[in-house]
């Protein structure tokens, strides 16, 4: 076991003889929010409910705190939970049920109604007091399920898609506000999403899935600009995957690496050991843009402009390569720069725009 406050060593889980969860490992630091990333039936929901205390793990064991706890019965583990659906009681009033869990661990009237008052102007909802959940908007009613979840002072709030129900124009208005909260209180969050620019946007550590498996952890950042295998990079939007064919020149910051697209300088630090061939090359849909000079410079890509649509700060374009493979990249340039399509194109590739990945990890 390390320092972390919660840490979850080697769980397995099966239903019906089919694994679910196979030896994941990781810890999460006091104060730190950890999103749970991963595609449906990755075993994100799984593995919070064994932190829960809702599902009992086949082997492994879970620390919060330095004490073994995954024998505690959940209401004895003081941690919070907010579902996708809030779960709010339709026919209380906002206080009553922010009030809820304060009730229920017994705290004195006058501290109740402090608190909920606290929580309240915490996300945003003074005055709210008296309205009925079933009058407020999807927004509105995740504030108040978020203010319930936080007025018992969890020693670990878990969300399970806490936003999912929500619209994408609203749940991106919530994003920064819902971090902000957690931040302020200070409480150490586990958030499970199946969406990446949610789980970028809201966790500090970041703890990606698949099948049951931990695929690769980290800063969002450094795992967005640094995925460790293919499905990493194609489940962070990585369409560009090219094998790669040889390794060649390297110097102190890069290597010139050989793909159907002929030689690309890639960044790569010295001090870390090239993948083992074969590897593929990602390039990131950021990385390219309409080169003003193809004629001058390295890491110019020709080729065909087959798809071309605006999407708001961003061209979505698709180049086709003479070696038939396309390139899909979203480039930021005025409308006037883009060629219209079947025009010929050069784009120039930034080289740390690029990641090498390993086959196998």
């Amino acid at each position: 076991m390390d320092n972390s406050l919660l840490f979850v060593e080697n769980i397995y889980k099966s239903f019906d003889n089919q694994p679910v969860l196979r030896g994941i490992t990781f810890g999460v630091s006091q104060g730190a929010i950890v999103a749970l990333l991963g595609p449906s039936g990755s075993g994100k929901s799984t593995l919070l409910r064994c932190i829960a205390g809702l599902e009992q793990p086949d082997r492994g064991a879970i620390w919060f705190d330095g004490q073994r706890i995954d024998t505690v019965p959940p209401h004895a583990r003081g941690f919070g939970l907010m579902f996708q659906q809030y779960a709010l009681f339709p026919h209380r009033t906002v206080a009553e049920n922010v009030a809820f869990g304060l009730r229920m661990q017994g705290w004195p009237r006058d501290r109740i109604q402090q608190r909920v008052a606290e929580m309240l102007a915490l996300v945003g909802l003074e005055g709210y007091e008296s309205r009925d959940v079933l009058d407020l908007s999807g927004g509105e009613q995740q504030r108040v399920a978020l203010a319930r979840s936080l007025a018992p002072q969890p020693r670990l709030l878990m969300l399970d898609e806490p936003l999912g129900a929500l619209d994408r124009a609203l749940r991106d208005r919530l994003l920064d506000e819902v971090r902000g909260i957690l931040k302020h209180v200070g409480v150490t969050a586990l958030y499970v999403t199946h969406d990446q620019q949610e789980a970028f946007a809201v966790g500090d550590w970041l703890v990606l899935l698949h099948e049951g498996r931990i695929v690769q952890q980290g800063m969002p950042e450094m795992v967005y600009r640094r995925p460790e295998t293919p499905f990493a990079a194609q489940f962070f939007g990585i369409e560009n995957m090219l094998q790669v064919e040889r390794y060649g020149e390297r110097s102190r910051d890069g290597v010139l690496v050989e793909t159907a697209l002929g030689p690309l300088w890639v960044a790569w630090p010295a001090e870390m050991p090239m993948p083992t061939l074969p590897a593929w090359l990602a390039l990131r849909p950021e990385a390219a843009h309409i080169a003003e000079h193809p004629d001058t410079g390295a890491n110019v890509v020709q080729g065909i402009m087959v798809e071309r649509s605006f999407r708001g700060p961003f061209f979505h374009i698709r180049v086709r390569h003479r070696s038939g493979v396309d390139l899909v990249f979203d480039v930021t340039t005025t409308g006037t720069d883009i060629p219209p399509l079947g025009a010929s194109v050069a784009l120039r590739v930034r080289p740390d725009g690029m990641w090498l990945v390993p086959e196998v990890a």
